[in-house]
């Protein structure tokens, strides 16, 4: 008898093999396309979006890169084997998103009439930082043990009215 962990059916495998694929994509599917859809829009040389106050392309970028360290944060969470090491979890889905970011400006130097600008790049940063926060935050909050009848106990309840 074998002592291994893979399944031994043929059928098994492949069903086996289709739920990590469907795993993978519904966590990381989220992430490569919305990457795909900043490429995308960056590389329009004159974007349609015409700023309409100072500050609004850095607002822009704050939301996207928000979005995108939750997103990472969400993706690491459920898909890796880091998803139990919290304070490395955070800053590995911190960095992963902040460096989509200075890649994003490093692209945009090299597309007409678009320039890389340190700014932009403070405004990913600082929207990873805030998106994997809130993710870290979502997570913690729903770990969180509730007292029960002086003990502890995985599900939530709510406070009697």
């Amino acid at each position: 008898m074998s002592n291994r962990c893979w399944p031994t059916s043929k059928a098994v495998r492949l069903i086996w093999r289709f739920c990590l694929i469907k795993h993978f994509f519904s966590n990381w599917g989220p992430v490569i396309g919305f990457c795909v859809l900043i490429f995308i829009e960056s590389s329009r040389p004159f974007p349609d979006l015409v700023p309409s106050f100072h500050f609004s392309d850095k607002l822009l970028h704050f939301t996207a890169w928000s979005l995108l360290g939750f997103l990472f944060f969400r993706a690491y969470r459920f898909n890796s084997p880091i998803s139990n090491f919290k304070t490395l979890l955070f800053w590995i889905s911190f960095i992963s998103a902040a460096t989509y970011g200075m890649s994003d400006e490093i692209h945009q130097y090299f597309v007409p009439s678009r320039t890389a600008d340190i700014y932009d790049f403070v405004a990913d940063a600082f929207g990873s930082f805030c998106g994997v926060f809130i993710g870290s935050q979502r997570y913690a909050a729903r770990r969180l043990p509730v007292q029960i009848s002086g003990r502890a106990s995985g599900v939530r309840s709510d406070p009697p009215a």
